[in-house]
Parts: C-alpha cells; sequence; structure tokens
C-alpha cells in the first residue's frame, strides 16, 4: 500500500511487536517468538494505525470468548487454549 508511509510501517513493526516481547519476560510461555516475528512482519506490511486496531480487536474478541467460555462452564480460570 504506497498511502502507508515508511516512517509508519516501521513504528508499526515496534508498536505491538515490542510489548509483546516485553510481557515475554513478565509471563513466560505467554507469546512464542514466532508471533512476536509475525505481528512485526505484519507492522511493516499495514502500518501502525492498522496494527494497533487489529491487535485490539483481537484482545477484545478474545476476552470475549473467555467470558463466554466461562460463563458456560466449559472451562475454569485456569484453563490455557491456543
Amino acid at each position: 500500500d504506497p498511502s502507508v508511509s515508511w516512517q509508519e510501517r516501521i513504528l508499526g513493526m515496534f508498536a505491538v511487536s515490542v510489548p509483546m516481547a516485553c510481557l515475554l519476560f513478565f509471563v513466560p510461555g505467554s507469546f512464542g517468538g514466532g508471533d512476536i516475528k509475525f505481528v512485526a512482519a505484519v507492522g511493516v506490511a499495514i502500518g501502525v494505525k492498522l496494527v494497533v486496531m487489529g491487535s485490539a480487536a483481537a484482545i477484545l474478541l478474545a476476552g470475549i470468548y473467555c467470558i463466554r467460555l466461562l460463563a458456560e462452564k466449559r472451562n475454569g480460570q485456569k484453563t490455557a487454549f491456543a
């Protein structure tokens, strides 16, 4: 997309991947290295605005899914899922 400047692409590369990498140090096993690299590549491709909006949407949808699982009592609070 030529409308995305190279500055936005560079910021997009770090906007979500760096917080994910920092979170990995505090919560071991929370993300894999491939996840962080993938988000960095997506940030380069689509820019900072879209990668942040997409990540926020993913977190929101995952939260809704977890609340649904807890409400249906299919999984407990300690259950992990990919």
